[in-house]
Parts: structure tokens; C-alpha cells; sequence
């Protein structure tokens, strides 16, 4: 089986959930010895950096990249609106990828071209013209689903705009998906929104999967973080509701209390207040010691799609959570032991403050986390999947 892997951004270095869920999908095509080339966009925030990938990666994929830019600017954002199209898919259009990707299609003969994310799908003419291989697309989220729980988040005029996004993009992505030949959804809940949409194109959910692993916190810690990339809108959302409102609620009754931000591309305008209680990390090159020494995650996500792999990866850790349903979507959990999941703004802080003071439910909820990954996100179910679907479509 010949594939080309196609992505929306370098996938190393793995500075957020998009890249781990891109190197999964590689994981995939590696371990089924599928003969596969990977050809990636660059962009600003994206750079292509070669010695970050391992060299058995460089070896197996050999991966190209090119540059483009996808920097919002106005004159794009009205030429957009005049053409009644989505900008949020119009920035990743680029001629020289488009030329690059008809030279590696003249040169080679795919059986699968793999597309993460919806915004490479405006290639498929490109591909349908140079190619007999079959198009599927790993859909992340459902993309419009973002910006119009984002929309219901903000104020006027902005709600108003984010809204006019949110249509556009909801055209844009029912037709693009409906062009392909097979959809591999990340949450049971998006491949119900894609169905209720009336896209018949054949999907099946494939959720991510957790490498095993013998690390796990011990729970001691009662201090807060999030941590999550900050090139997202939606984890701005969160640290600003956690800032604004969640922690200094938390603050007023425990006053030693402590917040810790970690994740790449932080904002300016976010920085340190030890005043408060609250402290600015950025990104962290060790994940799980990070995790471990700072204790209660808490994720009150408001807007967004698909599943959250930080979340699943922290539970995997054994990790006390606190979220909101829109944190835990896509996470199918049984018990409600797994994770708490908080239904507004009170209920949070409430639970977190629970979890600081009792250290025997940071464990069972630890160790209830650890064990639900284990069962229904391991390799081996996901990779039957994956190759299950491969081959109903072939």
C-alpha cells in the first residue's frame, strides 16, 4: 500500500494536540508497513524544522515541506467575504504547494492520499486530476462547530462576524467533505454531526490512541495548571475564564492556592502575577514532570470540537481532572469517576476545590482516569480500526 501523507503543519516538534494526532496517523502507517511520503505546509507559526523529526521518521517518510503564509489580514478577510467564501480555509490555498503536490503526484503512484485536516481538502481537484488514489481525510474537528461556540461566547460586533465565519465554513466543509473517499472521525459525536449534516461519504470514528505507559503522578500536589497550545482560540478562551473568574474564586477561599499556565505560543499579554497566585511557564519540554508537580489540571473549555488529547494524555498519567462537557466531548466515560465534569462556572470551582482538599479523591479519580485509557484508547483497537476501514474502501 502506497500513501501520501498530507499535513496542514509540520508534525515534530509535538507542540499540541494536532501534531500528536498527525504523528499517531503516521505511528499507523509505519507500523502497517505502508510505503508512505509526507508532504507538509510550513507557516510562520509552523516553522519546518528537520532535526526535530527522529531519524527513523526522516528515513521512513521522507518529508517536504513548503512554505506558505496564513497570516490573517483584511485585504484576505474582505476578498473572502466579496467571493461569499471561507477564509478560514482560503488562507491555506497556496500555488507553490499546489505545484509541489502535482510533482510528487506525476513522479509516484498512491493508493491513498491522507489528508489531516479539512483545509487540505481544497486540493482534491489537484489530486483527482493527477491521481487514481483514494482521498481521506482525518477530520480533527468539526471545524465550524469552533468558531460558532466561540461566537456564542463573545460579544457584539464580534459575535456577529464570528458567526458569518461559522456559515461560510459550515458550507465549505459539508461540500469538501462530501468530495472525498472516506472520513476517519476523532469523536463519536463529530461522526453524528457529520451524518446529521447529510454527508454520506463513508466515515468511521477512529478515536486516538495512548502509547502504554508506566509514568504515573502520585496526586500529592494540590496546586492547578492547564496546559494546552495557545495558537487555539478556544484554550485562550479557557486560560482567560480560568484567570478572569474560575481561579480568584478559588483564590478567595484558599488563599495559598496556585495556578500554573504551560504551553507553546502564549501571549504576550498573558505573563506571571505571583500576586495572584498565578504563574506563566510557556512551553515545557517535559510534559509528564510538569504534570506531576503541579497537580489538579483544570480545563473549563467552552467552544471547540473533536476530543481533547491533552485530557486523554493527563488521564493516561493518572491526572485529577476538572472540565467542562464541552472538555470531556468525544471522551465517552461510564462512571463519572473518571474525571469531573463541571456544568457552569460555580460547579467548577466547587469540584477543584474539592480535589485540592481531599487527597484520597485525587486518587481515585487518578487512578479511575488511568485505567479508562488503558481500556478503550490502547493500539491495538485502534489500529484494527483504522486498517478495518483502509480495506472497506480500497
Amino acid at each position: 500500500m502506497r500513501v501520501l501523507h498530507l499535513t496542514n503543519k509540520p508534525i515534530y516538534p509535538l507542540v499540541d494536540g494536532g501534531c500528536v494526532a498527525m504523528n499517531q496517523i503516521a505511528k499507523l502507517l509505519q507500523l502497517n508497513q505502508f510505503e508512505t511520503k509526507n508532504l507538509t505546509l510550513e507557516t510562520q507559526k509552523h516553522p519546518f524544522l528537520p532535526d526535530e523529526f527522529p531519524a527513523d521518521f526522516r528515513t521512513y517518510f521522507r518529508p517536504e515541506a513548503v512554505k506558505i503564509n496564513t497570516n490573517v489580514t483584511i485585504f484576505g478577510a474582505l476578498k473572502s467575504a466579496l467571493n461569499n467564501e471561507s477564509y478560514n480555509i482560503a488562507r491555506f490555498i497556496n500555488v507553490d504547494f499546489e505545484a509541489k503536490l502535482t510533482q510528487i503526484l506525476e513522479q509516484n503512484n498512491f493508493d491513498f492520499i491522507i489528508c489531516e485536516s479539512i483545509f487540505l481538502l481544497p486540493y482534491h481537484t489537484c489530486i483527482r486530476k493527477n491521481s487514481k488514489a483514494k482521498i481521506v481525510v482525518r477530520a480533527h474537528n468539526v471545524e465550524f462547530n469552533i468558531w460558532k461556540g466561540l461566537a456564542q461566547n463573545a460579544r457584539f460586533p464580534k459575535s456577529t462576524y464570528l458567526n458569518y465565519l461559522s456559515r461560510l465554513l459550515k458550507k465549505a466543509e459539508v461540500a469538501l467533505l462530501q468530495n472525498c473517499d472516506g472520513i476517519l472521525c476523532i469523536s463519536k459525536n463529530d461522526e453524528q454531526t457529520f451524518k446529521s449534516l447529510g454527508i454520506s461519504t463513508p466515515m468511521r470514528y477512529l478515536p486516538v490512541f495512548m502509547d502504554e505507559t508506566d509514568k504515573k503522578v502520585d496526586c500529592s500536589s494540590t496546586k492547578f495548571h492547564h496546559i494546552g497550545a495557545m495558537n487555539w482560540e478556544p484554550n485562550v478562551e479557557s486560560v482567560r475564564l480560568l484567570m478572569d473568574k474560575i481561579f480568584p474564586k478559588i483564590k478567595t477561599q484558599i488563599p495559598s492556592a496556585e495556578l500554573h499556565l504551560a504551553g507553546s505560543f502564549f501571549p504576550e499579554s498573558i505573563t506571571s502575577m505571583p500576586e495572584k497566585g498565578i504563574f506563566v511557564h510557556g512551553f515545557v519540554a517535559d510534559k509528564f514532570n510538569f504534570i506531576n508537580d503541579h497537580g489538579i489540571q483544570l480545563i473549563p473549555l467552552m467552544s471547540g470540537s473533536g476530543v481533547r488529547i491533552k485530557i486523554l494524555e493527563s488521564m493516561s498519567f493518572g491526572v485529577p481532572i476538572v472540565t467542562t462537557s464541552t472538555g470531556a466531548e468525544g471522551i465517552i466515560v461510564t462512571s463519572g469517576t473518571e474525571l469531573l465534569i463541571a456544568k457552569q462556572d460555580d460547579d467548577f470551582v466547587q469540584k477543584a476545590i474539592d480535589l485540592n482538599k481531599n487527597g484520597e479523591l485525587r486518587q481515585q479519580i487518578g487512578s479511575n482516569a488511568s485505567k479508562f485509557v488503558a481500556e478503550n484508547y490502547s493500539f491495538t483497537i485502534v489500529n484494527k480500526q483504522f486498517v478495518e476501514f483502509i480495506e472497506s474502501i480500497s
